[in-house]
C-alpha cells in the first residue's frame, strides 16, 4: 500500500504546506481522506491518477477539510470520469456536504458520474472492504462531530486521527499500528494547548501508549512551520519510536 500526504497544515496553510489531506492507494483504487486545495493538481504532481479516486472520506465539515470537494468533482467530470464515487461523512454533515456540491449545480451537469453520499454513525464503523483492505471510522474529540480512520491490510495498520484532542478512542484504535498520523496543531512549548486539538507532546504520548511504530505529525499550526525540529523533539520526549513531520506530496510505501 502507498499513502500520499497531499497537505500537512492546519486551517491556515503556508507557502510550502497546504491544508491536511491524505490519499491511500488501495491496489489501484484511491481513498481520499479530506478534500481541501487542488487535489487533482497534487495527485498529478505525485504521478497518481485522479480518475482512480473511488471513495472520499470527509472527516468533518470544517472548511479546511471539505472546501475542495466541488472542484474535485467538477474536474473529474471534465476528465471523463464515468464510474461511481462514494463520499462518506458523519451523518450530521451529510446535508452540508450535499449543499456544498449542489451550490454549484454539479449534480445537474450533463453526463455527471454517480455521486453517492453515505452518512456514517459517530461510533466505530466498518465502512467498506476492498481486495484485502478494511476501512473503519471512529469518532474523535473535536468541537464539531468528527471521525478518524483505520486502514488495515496484510497485518498492517495505518491510523489517521483527524482533528482531535487526545482521546481514548484514538488510543484504542492506534494499538500496535505501523503508522499513526496524528494532528499536532499546537505545541506544548511554542503555543500551548488548545481545545479541540493536540500538541506534539499529546501525539507522542498517544503513540507511546499505543505501541505505535512510526508517528507522523500533520495539521500543523502556522506557528510551527519554522520550528519543525523543535516539534519533533517535543514528541520524542514521550515517544520512543520514529517521529516524522512529512512534507506535502511525500509518499510512504508499506
Amino acid at each position: 500500500m502507498r499513502l500520499l500526504f497531499l497537505g500537512t497544515a492546519g486551517a491556515v496553510p503556508g507557502k510550502d504546506r497546504d491544508n491536511t489531506s491524505v490519499a491511500f492507494d488501495l491496489n489501484g483504487e484511491i481513498l481520499l481522506v479530506d478534500c481541501p486545495g487542488s487535489v487533482i493538481q497534487k495527485l498529478l504532481k505525485a504521478n497518481w491518477n485522479p480518475l482512480k479516486i473511488k471513495n472520499v472520506l470527509i472527516s468533518h465539515a470544517h472548511t479546511d477539510h471539505a472546501y475542495g470537494l466541488p472542484s474535485l468533482i467538477h474536474v473529474l467530470w471534465l476528465m471523463g470520469k464515468k464510474d461511481e464515487m462514494k463520499i462518506y461523512t458523519p451523518s450530521v454533515h451529510v446535508e452540508s456536504i450535499e449543499k456544498l456540491i449542489n451550490s454549484l449545480g454539479l449534480f445537474e451537469k450533463e453526463g455527471m458520474f454517480s455521486i453517492v453520499i453515505e452518512g456514517i454513525p459517530l461510533e466505530d464503523k466498518l465502512i467498506f472492504k476492498i481486495e484485502g483492505f478494511s476501512i473503519t471510522t471512529f469518532p474523535v474529540k473535536h468541537p464539531l462531530p468528527n471521525v478518524g480512520v483505520v486502514v488495515t491490510f496484510e497485518n498492517k495498520k495505518v491510523v489517521y486521527s483527524s482533528d482531535t484532542e487526545p482521546c481514548d478512542n484514538v488510543l484504542k484504535h492506534a494499538k500496535g499500528a505501523d503508522i499513526l498520523i496524528h494532528e499536532s496543531n499546537e505545541s506544548l512549548y511554542i503555543t500551548g494547548g488548545r481545545e479541540g486539538h493536540s500538541t506534539a507532546h499529546d501525539a507522542g504520548r498517544i503513540a507511546q501508549e499505543s505501541d505505535v511504530k512510526t508517528l507522523y505529525l500533520v495539521h500543523l499550526g502556522p506557528s510551527l512551520f519554522d520550528r519543525i525540529d523543535d516539534v519533533i523533539k517535543e514528541a520524542k520526549e514521550v515517544f520512543e519510536g520514529e517521529v516524522i513531520i512529512p512534507k506535502d506530496l511525500e509518499e510512504v510505501l508499506l
